[in-house]
């Protein structure tokens, strides 16, 4: 009792004396506490576990000898395959969730005032990531990374002239192979710290405003704009905010390591370092990275060609990394709507839906089909059929959204659409005499379908529940329900295992053992986000009454199938 009674009186002084209860960060109802919301924690946990592995592995690097250097780290330094593997799948992963932070937010409009500097800050972030992730991609020096800086200073020299592209390619590569992979090692640390520099100015913005209300609570208005900072469903920041950002924190960490170690058990699957592997192979076709495959496939689009001798893919090289973000970031000044819901904005919505749903299939079919020379009847294949299905899906949502009747006439129209946008480009390539267009037709289909998500989705929030501040709960239960207890105690034996485990390794042979290590590193960290996220859920069990039993332990499955994929395969 007298322990107890010390620890809480340290507790509340150290509270008290560390003006923990008045932080200057924006607060936020214990309702936002959801993955939708927090996207871009996902985000910038990828980033600062790229940043924390980088450093580590700009140690090891050797730029005189990239390819030599790249095998020694993961055949012969201690934890070194941890540290690149786990950092090339950060890489993928924070791309990804930029791709869905992005995209949510402009389907919601996110950006509508007073946010649109945020939302500038966070496209030019986004974008410069991009380029961060290529110089990385490159610093490996096989046979793929050169072949992509080849690609590239041909692109730039197609693209801006012999002259200005020559001097681009110079400060991006270099002129003198020797010095080319100090350059580009130069230019990815200082792209990363750039990005670094962005996203806290993005974070900054980001404080000042707070998160967008909810649609529940604002009935899909852009006003109020803000979170009232005198509500009484308020999460403290400290230490409520605190233990949720480290709960997905940890949990972002350990989904990016353990998927990392497996990529080691599923080299042909999931190959650790690029495909293919080995770094040795010979027998492949030349591509950038699949984040830049959109690039790919728009470059060898013949039709867009200029009868310009010194530039012919100038219009090439604008369309592919120039206009995507200047018309992102036009967005919110020419989305004056009041209204946030996508279905009351068709043309930004459906600007979003066909971006997003073209670099899906612009990145497939490079992957299926790459170096192939495109035709104007060829891309319709592939672009017409989401485009038709974006129009007619954002025609009759509207008429929903106005509590409209769809007609007979509504019906056919839209079939006819949809019919005339998949059949009629193949049927011009057939008549043009293009042959075999059925790779076209599948990646068109491919698009067709994702589009058709997306609308669902857009679909499933076009009416919603009205909320309203969370009053406490009644009577709140204070103890622990047994089987969160029992789950958390099997976290904590998951988490022991695998520390005694590495520890073992790190003392026999963490070269040998490289796999496991990796494996286990994910196991530690997949358990602590859970064991996180349950101090999470006894902070706020006041404001967010308990769930049914599966609500509750969704969250606890992912160390469990982790640990049992990881007894089947690795360990």
């Amino acid at each position: 009792m007298a322990a107890r009674m010390f620890v809480r009186k340290a507790w509340e002084w150290i509270y008290e004396r560390g003006g923990l209860g008045h932080l200057p960060f924006y607060r936020v109802p214990y309702s936002y506490f959801t993955l939708d919301i927090w996207l871009g924690a996902i985000v910038a946990s990828s980033f600062f576990w790229l940043a924390l592995t980088g450093l580590l592995l700009l140690f090891y690097y050797r730029p005189t000898d990239p390819l030599e250097s790249s095998k020694a780290i993961i055949f012969e330094r201690p934890f070194g395959a941890l540290l690149l593997t786990s950092h090339l799948y950060a890489a993928h992963f924070m791309l990804i969730g930029v791709f869905a932070h992005a995209f949510r937010n402009l389907f919601k409009g996110v950006y509508k005032r007073p946010r649109e500097l945020v939302w500038i800050v966070g496209v030019a972030t986004g974008f410069l990531a991009l380029q961060t992730a290529f110089f990385g991609y490159s610093l490996v020096g096989d046979r793929i990374a050169k072949e992509a800086i080849n690609i590239g200073s041909a692109l730039n020299l197609r693209s801006l002239g012999e002259e200005l592209g020559l001097y681009v390619v110079a400060i991006l590569f270099g002129l003198d192979p020797t010095e080319r992979y100090f350059r580009i090692t130069a230019l990815h640390v200082l792209l990363a710290a750039t990005v670094f520099l962005l996203f806290l100015l993005h974070f900054g913005l980001f404080e000042v405003h707070g998160p967008a209300p909810k649609e529940e609570e604002t009935g899909w208005k852009a006003e109020p704009a803000r979170i009232p900072q005198d509500r009484s469903d308020l999460a403290p920041w400290f230490p409520v905010n605190l233990v949720f950002i480290l709960a997905v924190t940890l949990m972002t960490w350990g989904f990016i390591v353990f998927t990392a170690g497996m990529a080691q058990r599923f080299a042909d699957l999931l190959p650790p370092l690029f495909k293919p592997y080995p770094v040795e192979a010979e027998d492949f076709t030349p591509m950038p990275p699949w984040f830049f495959l959109y690039t790919y496939r728009i470059f060898q689009m013949t039709f867009l060609t200029l009868s310009l001798e010194s530039t012919p893919q100038l219009l090439q090289f604008i369309i592919a990394l120039v206009l995507p973000p200047l018309i992102l970031m036009i967005i919110p000044f020419v989305d004056r709507k009041v209204s946030t819901n996508p279905v009351d904005r068709p043309w930004i919505t459906g600007l979003g839906i066909i971006l997003l749903t073209g670099y899906m299939q612009l990145t497939v079919w490079s992957m299926i089909e790459p170096g192939i020379p495109i035709r104007l009847v060829q891309l319709l294949t592939v672009a017409s059929p989401p485009l038709a299905a974006t129009i007619v899906g954002l025609y009759l949502l509207r008429k929903v959204r106005r509590g409209e009747a769809i007609t007979p006439g509504d019906f056919l129209s839209s079939s006819g659409l949809l019919v005339a946008g998949t059949a009629l480009p193949p049927l011009l390539g057939m008549a043009l005499g293009v042959p075999e267009l059925h790779q076209e037709v599948a990646v068109g289909f491919m698009g067709l379908a994702f589009a058709t998500v997306i609308l669902g989705w857009i679909a499933a929030k076009l009416r919603v529940e009205p909320e309203s501040e969370l009053e406490p709960v009644q009577d709140p239960d204070s103890s622990i329900p047994w089987y969160l207890l029992l789950v958390a105690l099997g976290e904590v034996g998951i988490a022991s295992f695998s520390l005694i485990a590495l520890a073992a390794i790190a003392f026999i042979d963490p070269v040998g053992y490289a796999m496991q290590a990796t494996v286990l590193t994910g196991l530690l960290l997949l358990s602590g986000g859970a064991l996180a996220h349950a101090l999470f859920r006894a902070l706020a069990a006041e404001w967010i009454p308990r769930g049914n039993v599966v609500d509750e332990l969704k969250v606890h499955f992912l160390p469990y199938l982790a640990l049992a994929l990881a007894v089947i395969f690795v360990l």
